[in-house]
């Protein structure tokens, strides 16, 4: 699998997710404690891989250095509005209207990414440099699964 099938299936698992984690209530402790930390682990390792491979080496082309640093910010943006969603607590009644700006953030995200990035991936790299960056993408990916 290369780097762009790789980015596109944890996409698909944070796609069958987040509606689930949408759907709860206050009622649904148990199932929020469930999905969210699996979901930020799952999110946290693909932000590390792809802020370890991908992101440097769009960086280092002039075309793609903006987006590469865009896509660090709402990285980082995420991690936030997930951070203060855990602290919230699990019951809390608010918590599926605080998943709404992540949602914005993490939509714009895949479409840059899914749209920009992944179709055009060999206009901009070799095809060895796609491997290696797809084989430090899954390395790096879990590894951070691992650690957490």
């Amino acid at each position: 699998m290369g780097i762009g099938e790789d980015i596109k299936r944890d996409h698909d698992e944070f796609r069958r997710t987040l509606p689930k984690m949408e759907k709860t209530s206050e009622k649904d402790v148990d199932l929020r404690k469930e999905l969210l930390p699996h979901f930020e682990r799952i999110l946290y390792a693909h932000h590390v891989a792809e802020e370890e491979t991908l992101f440097p080496a769009m960086e280092k082309k002039d075309e793609l250095k903006n987006m590469a640093l865009d896509l660090t910010e709402e990285h980082r943006a995420m991690m936030i509005l997930l951070d203060d969603l855990k602290v919230s607590g699990w019951d809390f009644k608010f918590w599926r209207n605080r998943l709404r700006p992540f949602r914005e953030i993490i939509v714009v995200h895949w479409r840059k990414e899914e749209e920009l990035i992944i179709p055009h991936i060999s206009a901009y790299f070799s095809q060895a440099e796609i491997d290696e960056l797809s084989m430090g993408f899954d390395a790096v990916r879990k590894r951070e699964i691992n650690a957490k």
